[in-house]
């Protein structure tokens, strides 16, 4: 690394930032702490430790598997004002350039897939990338289904989650493509994770290496997950599906083999029940009715789950979404 170098630069930031100090400060508040924020950024990319040992990149050393998928639904409305386009996840999966766990990707787009090998261009020994056709997968296989019951009149619509039926089965695809990844399990660690392409949109621009670990106190019984809020048992699945209520986030859930394998079938039941009953909507609600005094009697679930509830003290993000993928990562200081 060039200390002599990164010396220099860093009397040229610190000569910027006071000169610029002076001219703005009193100038306009708001455009000087931005700059602040700007220069914040470019120094902490500046004193990145990047020179890994090469079996950091080639070998396994993690014991989990991450699992990740973009189906390329093109721009759909999230929520009441948002969008979600192509650029979005294309950015946001920049994070996996720093990850050093192996990872199993799976897309039907040749863009992302192009995207995903460029990012992964350091890691081609623990990254496997599928481009496949996703009707080929059970869940893409329902979305006529799926669209009968958002169709019905007054189902609640809530952007896009009972809105697009496609946008519904990616959702589910996440355990298809699961077990279709421990099945293989080419990198045979003994805990896999499902990682959402987005779970660390918020540290795209941290240039730091890090690899997940297993949470403080897992349970290698259960699937790890990421409680949102408190449960209600008494809650119907309808209630649930309804008015889109959930309980664990499902942007990252962690798991032995054994325990992806019949989780994955214990969903797809619970999937093909609930759209009998002619009630539909995201994983979320789907995990949620399972888990329910309802659900229960009448899925009988194998594998429990062990949820993690945020604790600000024991994190360093604040948005309780991602509270569970924060606490697995492991920055690598070298």
């Amino acid at each position: 690394m060039n200390i002599r170098g990164n010396y220099k630069k860093c009397l040229i930031f610190f000569g910027t930032v006071i000169t610029m100090f002076c001219l703005m400060a009193s100038y306009n508040g708001t455009i000087f702490q931005e700059f602040l924020r700007e220069q914040k950024n470019q120094l902490s990319k500046l004193f990145t430790l990047r020179e890994l040992p090469d079996s950091f990149f080639s070998n396994v050393h993690e014991n989990i598997t991450i699992v990740t998928a973009y189906w390329d639904l093109g721009t759909f409305r999230k929520g009441k004002k948002m969008q979600r386009t192509r650029h979005h996840y294309g950015k946001w999966a920049s994070i996996f350039e720093m990850i050093l766990n192996p990872v199993i990707v799976y897309t039907d787009s040749s863009v992302f897939q192009s995207s995903m090998e460029n990012y992964r261009s350091k890691f081609t020994n623990k990254t496997m990338i599928y481009c496949v056709n996703r009707t080929k997968f059970w869940p893409f296989q329902l979305t006529e289904q799926i669209k009968a019951v958002f169709d019905q009149p007054n189902y609640p619509k809530f952007y896009p989650n009972t809105f697009v039926p496609e946008y519904s089965a990616s959702q589910h695809m996440k355990f298809a493509v699961m077990l279709d990844a421990v099945q293989k399990n080419p990198f045979k660690t003994p805990l896999y994770s499902w990682l959402d392409v987005g779970y660390f949109r918020d540290i795209v621009d941290d240039k730091r290496y890090f690899r997940l670990i297993p949470p403080p106190g897992f349970d290698e019984s259960r699937l790890s997950s990421n409680e949102i809020s408190m449960k209600q048992q008494n809650k119907t699945a309808s209630d649930i599906f309804k008015k889109n209520l959930v309980w664990v986030g499902g942007g990252m859930l962690i798991g032995t083999r054994d325990n992806f394998i019949k989780f994955e079938s214990l969903y797809q039941k619970a999937v093909n029940y609930f759209l009998k009953q002619k009630i539909m909507n995201s994983d979320q609600q789907i995990i949620y009715a399972i888990y329910t005094d309802e659900g229960r009697s009448s899925l009988n679930p194998n594998v429990e789950l062990q949820t993690y509830k945020y604790e600000k003290y024991m994190s360093s993000t604040k948005d309780k979404w991602f509270y569970l993928g924060y606490l697995c990562r492991d920055i690598i200081k070298y």
